[in-house]
């Protein structure tokens, strides 16, 4: 298995030094893994600066074609600290599977090793549904939006039209993850809900929804390696515990400017948003909290309540507008997606004015008064 992955690794980068830095990178981790077995928080430290360090060793355009299998890579690497048994093919097996290694998603060695006992054919159904869904967010990706012509009656539909453009793509490679690592045997059912983050309740679900493994990763990563620094945090402020995830999250993607302002800022309208909704719960006594409330719930007034209707809907809007100021900047104008600092500003200050951190200053504030 691992042979075959580092075959497709080097027939989908033609440049040697990518794949010496794949083999270079696996080596080295795992005997860091092996040496500092006492001390979980060096091989998180490692992959970071690992990563960075083969940033500023490539040129743009060879990093942007490694730069993902790296992040699986490294997440994979992380998530090792704390299996107590393992051996150096297991590992090299695991990091180098052809079905995740390209694309993800993240999955465990757990559940990589029991993809060796799954019958093939048991769920053939999951690659051949991810398959279809995969083409048809290609095509919504890339046709669709462009054949309709009301979607360049106004700006604002016009930016919608870009970012959901690049949340489709991300729906495309998200399906096309999902169905060659069910291919590939292992027992995965979902890696994202599209529906929960295009019909967005709370930011807190786009979070959680927009890729369900690498959540389920910073979930664990929260548990076992910063909980003591969770609690330090949590009692001054759970909105600082929060950020960290996010922190943590942009670090593993490399040093990018756009991605990690988005990120952090996905974080702190998670956080807010979180607690001015709880608040609200309380005060009118209805099901308005960032997450769904349980049929059994305590509220008085339910989903359908005239109250509880208008404040969920007020969020729904306003996700929306975050979704699309955050996924503006992300358009075709520069090749491979390398977008620059000033690029990124720009969007967001010419063609939205600041508007989005602004409703967040504003959602913050309300907070407070509450």
């Amino acid at each position: 298995m691992g042979l075959m992955g580092i075959y497709i690794l080097s027939s989908r980068n033609v440049l040697i030094p990518t794949i010496t830095i794949h083999v270079v990178y696996f080596i080295t981790s795992f005997f860091i893994l092996k040496i500092f077995k006492k001390f979980p928080y060096i091989p998180v430290v490692c992959s970071i600066v690992s990563i960075l360090s083969i940033q500023f060793y490539l040129n743009e355009e060879a990093y942007s074609s490694v730069h993902g299998s790296l992040m699986i890579m490294s997440m994979k690497m992380i998530s090792l600290a704390f299996e107590k048994k393992y051996s150096f093919f297991d590992v090299y097996g695991y990091i180098f599977s052809p079905g995740t290694l390209i694309y993800g998603p993240f999955v465990t060695l757990a559940q990589h090793n029991e993809s060796y006992g799954i019958n093939f054919f048991s769920k053939i159904h999951i690659p051949i549904l991810a398959f279809i869904l995969s083409t048809s967010f290609l095509i919504l990706s890339h046709y669709v939006p462009n054949e309709l012509e009301f979607l360049n009656w106004y700006n604002i539909l016009i930016q919608y039209k870009t970012a959901a453009s690049f949340r489709y793509s991300h729906y495309f490679i998200s399906y096309i993850s999902l169905s060659l690592a069910s291919l590939s045997g292992i027992k995965i059912d979902q890696v994202s809900l599209w529906l929960k983050v295009e019909i967005p309740r709370s930011m807190m679900n786009v979070a959680c929804y927009w890729n369900i493994p690498m959540h389920i990763f910073f979930h664990t990563c929260n548990k076992k390696y910063f909980i003591d620094i969770y609690k330090n945090l949590k009692q001054y402020n759970n909105f600082m515990a929060v950020i960290l995830t996010f922190v943590f999250s942009s670090m593993l993607h490399g040093f990018n400017f756009q991605l990690t302002a988005v990120l952090i800022s996905i974080g702190i309208n998670a956080s807010v948003e979180s607690k001015l909704r709880n608040k609200l719960s309380k005060k009118f006594d209805c099901c308005c909290k960032s997450r769904e409330c349980l049929e059994n719930c305590e509220h008085s007034n339910k989903y359908f309540s005239l109250r509880t209707i208008i404040i969920n809907t007020v969020f729904l809007l306003l996700n929306i507008y975050h979704l699309i100021y955050l996924g503006a900047p992300f358009d075709d104008s520069y090749e491979g997606g390398r977008y620059t600092i000033n690029h990124t500003l720009n969007v967001w200050s010419q063609q939205f004015y600041f508007i989005s951190p602004i409703l967040t200053l504003i959602v913050i504030l309300i907070t407070y008064i509450f």
